[in-house]
């Protein structure tokens, strides 16, 4: 039972968004384990990764072929099957040639995100899960070592970001009919002609709702990789001395645990330094795709 279509990518660009508004479509069954990655890695692959949290990368990878089929026995008569992994837009060499050869009639879906805004999204998100001990400019800087030191793809932050040499495999491979590229600045600007042009693709009746104004995975993270750590170690104690705490004092200690906010914005000079990383790429993928990108390259 293979897949009818893919999300493939890219991360942190609205593929979370885009599974849950098509998950509760009547004429669309997705798989339970979201990002199930099959085509991106052989079966005979031994992927050992170095990086913390990675074992929890690996934890949802379904590298067998009964366990991917598997995750299928759930779909109905008529029903568009599929799936979204990111990593198919990073791993798009491997990725483009597996889906090719084993479901040549999938439509396949990316939604591109600003690659600097991805990447700083990326960092932004290890640091909400306690992960990235680094500021994002040290990570970029670390970027190559842990790459050669092997740590995931999901560290990758600029690497990933090179959506037109990942792309073309995949523009090569398939018809462009089958293929279907938006971009996250359309999503955020009105979601629901988005999700409009995406039923239009797959051929079913449009959703209808309040669905497409929901966002998922945004950025909420602690002020600082610091504060993470801190809060982490102290969590327990805190929480059991609050209740004989003054009221003041509790309130603040309150306050600063759930202190969460929405990321600060990139730097200036982080975004100019990616800006001129990525320049080449970008005008190189406006040319291959027609996108618009003006307001990346602007």
């Amino acid at each position: 039972m293979p897949p009818s279509f893919v999300i493939a990518g890219a991360p942190r660009a609205g593929t979370t968004w885009l599974y849950r508004n098509l998950e509760g479509h009547p004429d669309v069954f997705l798989t339970p384990n979201k990002e199930p990655r099959f085509y991106a890695v052989e079966e005979a692959d031994h992927l050992a990764f170095a990086g913390p949290g990675d074992e929890r990368w690996l934890s949802h990878l379904v590298q067998d072929r009964a366990g991917y089929e598997a995750l299928y026995e759930g779909a109905r008569q008529g029903q568009l099957r599929g799936e979204a992994s990111s990593d198919y837009l990073y791993r798009s060499r491997t990725a483009a040639d597996r889906l090719h050869r084993e479901v040549p009639e999938a439509r396949l879906i990316f939604i591109l995100r600003d690659p600097a805004h991805r990447a700083y999204s990326n960092w932004l998100q290890h640091v909400q899960h306690g992960r990235e001990p680094l500021s994002f400019a040290e990570a970029l800087n670390a970027e190559e070592e842990r790459i050669e030191r092997g740590w995931a793809w999901w560290w990758h932050y600029a690497r990933r970001g090179y959506y037109a040499e990942q792309l073309e495999p995949f523009l090569d491979a398939f018809p462009h009919e089958q293929v279907l590229i938006l971009l996250h600045d359309d999503l955020r600007r009105d979601p629901r002609q988005l999700l409009a042009q995406v039923c239009r693709f797959l051929e079913i009746e449009p959703i209808v709702g309040e669905r497409a104004e929901q966002r998922h995975n945004q950025s909420l993270v602690p002020r600082s990789p610091t504060h993470a750590r801190v809060r982490r170690l102290v969590r327990p104690a805190a929480a059991a001395s609050a209740a004989v705490l003054p009221k003041g004092a509790e309130e603040r200690l309150r306050r600063w645990f759930q202190g969460k906010t929405l990321g600060p914005t990139i730097s200036d000079a982080d975004y100019l330094r990616l800006r001129r990383i990525f320049t080449a790429d970008m005008t190189r993928l406006a040319g291959i795709t027609g996108l618009d990108l003006s307001a990346w390259l602007g």
